[in-house]
């Protein structure tokens, strides 16, 4: 009887011992992993918001004069004066702050 209690404690006490190892092993195979995650994102960066190009299309076009209204109209589907009273109407309301995140974004641009 003692032998077979013996020898299930034996049998017991390697698994504990493989167990261990094997906890062991994937700890250090999950912390290179991290480590491969870490130095990839250094490598490549990521945008959570694409950057603006310098002007856009309301940039060039709403301040030229020499466009004419009816492109104008065609673009934004409204005409430049009535534009205009629309925007200074709402402006209070669209107004946002900026944020360290990024740059808000003026209210007549809004109407793209």
């Amino acid at each position: 009887m003692s032998t077979a209690n013996d020898m299930r404690r034996v049998i017991i006490l390697a698994s504990l011992i493989q167990i261990h190892a094997l906890r062991a092993q994937l700890l250090i195979l999950n912390q290179r992993r991290i480590q491969r995650r870490r130095r990839a994102g250094r490598l490549r960066r990521r945008f959570w918001v694409l950057p603006r190009p310098v002007q856009s299309w309301f940039d060039i076009h709403f301040v030229d004069i020499a466009i004419p209204d009816d492109y104008f109209r065609r673009q934004l589907r409204l005409n430049r004066t009535t534009f205009t009273m629309l925007l200074n109407t709402l402006r209070p309301r669209l107004t946002r702050q900026n944020t360290s995140f990024r740059d808000c974004i003026a209210p007549r641009k809004y109407w793209q």
